[in-house]
C-alpha cells in the first residue's frame, strides 16, 4: 500500500508539476527531498508466548473430586487448584500413625527392661563386693544389660523408620491438595471432575499456569539474515488486530540451531532453514494473548529527522561510495549530482550531503511508464 501510495504520488507529480519547470518536465517522475526518518530492518514472522509456562501435575494416584479453577482465571502461588481424592492417601497415613504407635510402645517396653537390668547389675556387683554372689551371676546380668541396650537401639532405630513412613503418608495425604506454584493464569485444563489419575509412573498434567503479564516473542529468522541480528538488537512488532501499534523489546538470545534441527539433517537442500529470536515486551493490560501472530521486525540501523529521497533516484555509486542522482530545476533540465548516503532501505535513503530540501529528483522517465502501457504521452 505504501509503494503503490508513493508511485501514485510520483505519478501525480510527473503529470501535474511540471507547470513553470520548462517542457521537459513532464518526461520524468521526481520526488521531494524531505525531512523523515529511515530504518532498515529485518523482517519476520513470529508467535507470541507467555514468558513463564508450568505444566501443574497430579503427584497423588485417585480420582479428581473437583476443580476449584476455570479456564481464563488469574490465580495466585498457593492458592488451591483443585482436589483428588484422599481416601486412600488418609487411610495410609492413619496406618503409619498405627505403626509409629506399635514401634513407640515396643521402645518403651525394652527401655523398661534396659532399666530393669541395670539394676539386677547393680544388685549383683554389690553381692559380688560382699561375696555374696558368684562372678558368673554378675557376668549373666552384664551380658542381659547388653542386650536389653542393643533391643533399644534397635527399636529406636524402628521408631524412626515408622516416624518416616508417617511423614511421607502426611506429604502424600497434602498433595492430594493441587496448589499454583506460581502466581498466573490458567490457560488450559487437561482434566475434568471424577477422572482418575495415576501418578506411580509419571506425574500427569491437570492444567498449565501461564505468566502473562510479561509475554515472549518467537521470531523465525532466516538463515540468510540470522547472521546480522544479535542479542540486544531492537525490535518491534504489530500484531494482525492491531496493526498501528507497535510493541518494543530487545532480543534477548539467538537460538543456535532451529526448531527442527534433527529434520534439517535429512531434508534437501533448498529447504529454508530458520532460528528463533526471543525477545521480551510487558503485558499489563492483558492485550497480548498466547499464539498471536506476530509481524516483526528488527532494526539493524535507523536515523530520525534526517534528509531522505527515494532510494529509487539513486544511481550508480561511485569509486568514492558516492551515489549519482539526477535533479530536476526549475527550468526542466536535469542535473547529476554525487550525494552521500546513510542509512537506506528498500523505500528511501539517508542524505547526507549533496541535496537540499525541497529539490527534486528522478526517480523514473514518464516517456518510459507510457511507452510500458503502449501509448504515447496525451493519448487516451
Amino acid at each position: 500500500m505504501i509503494v503503490g501510495a508513493l508511485i501514485a504520488g510520483l505519478f501525480v507529480c510527473a503529470t501535474g508539476c511540471s507547470e513553470g519547470r520548462g517542457d521537459n518536465a513532464g518526461r520524468y517522475l521526481t520526488a521531494d527531498v524531505e525531512t523523515g526518518d529511515v530504518e532498515r530492518t529485518v523482517l519476520s514472522t513470529g508467535t507470541l508466548q507467555p514468558f513463564v509456562v508450568v505444566n501443574v501435575g497430579a503427584q497423588a494416584t485417585g480420582q479428581i473430586q473437583s476443580l476449584e479453577v476455570k479456564l481464563g482465571d488469574v490465580v495466585k502461588r498457593g492458592q488451591l487448584l483443585g482436589v483428588i481424592d484422599p481416601a486412600i492417601q488418609r487411610n495410609t497415613l492413619r496406618n503409619a500413625e498405627a505403626a509409629l504407635a506399635v514401634q513407640q510402645g515396643q521402645n518403651a517396653q525394652q527401655q523398661a527392661q534396659l532399666e530393669k537390668s541395670l539394676i539386677d547389675l547393680n544388685r549383683q556387683k554389690a553381692l559380688l563386693d560382699k561375696g555374696y554372689a558368684s562372678p558368673a551371676a554378675y557376668d549373666q546380668a552384664a551380658a542381659q544389660v547388653a542386650l536389653a541396650r542393643a533391643s533399644v537401639r534397635t527399636t529406636s532405630a524402628q521408631v524412626t523408620q515408622a516416624r518416616i513412613l508417617v511423614e511421607k503418608a502426611q506429604v502424600d495425604l497434602g498433595r492430594t491438595n493441587v496448589i499454583a506454584p506460581i502466581d498466573g493464569v490458567v490457560a488450559s485444563i487437561l482434566v475434568r471432575e471424577g477422572q482418575s489419575v495415576n501418578a506411580v509412573q509419571m506425574s500427569p498434567t491437570l492444567l498449565r499456569l501461564a505468566k502473562m503479564d510479561v509475554m515472549t516473542v518467537k521470531a523465525q529468522i532466516s538463515e540468510a539474515d540470522v547472521v546480522r541480528v544479535h542479542p540486544g538488537s531492537v525490535a518491534y512488532f504489530t500484531i494482525l488486530g492491531d496493526p498501528s501499534r507497535r510493541y518494543y523489546g530487545r532480543l534477548r538470545t539467538v537460538e543456535p540451531a532451529p526448531d527442527n534441527a534433527d529434520d534439517t539433517l535429512t531434508a534437501p537442500a533448498s529447504a529454508a532453514v530458520y532460528y528463533n529470536a526471543l525477545f521480551d515486551v510487558p503485558n499489563a493490560d492483558g492485550r497480548l494473548r498466547s499464539s498471536m501472530t506476530a509481524q516483526v521486525s528488527v532494526v539493524l540501523a535507523q536515523a530520525k529527522g534526517v534528509l531522505t529521497a527515494p532510494s529509487g533516484a539513486l544511481g550508480k555509486r561511485g569509486a568514492d561510495g558516492r551515489y549519482l542522482v539526477k535533479v530536476l530545476g526549475p527550468d526542466g533540465k536535469t542535473t547529476d549530482r554525487r550525494v552521500r548516503v546513510g542509512v537506506s532501505d528498500s523505500a528511501n535513503a539517508e542524505i547526507l550531503d549533496g541535496l537540499k530540501r525541497g529539490e527534486n529528483v528522478v526517480v523514473g522517465d514518464a516517456l518510459n511508464r507510457s511507452a510500458a502501457h503502449g501509448r504515447k504521452p496525451g493519448e487516451k
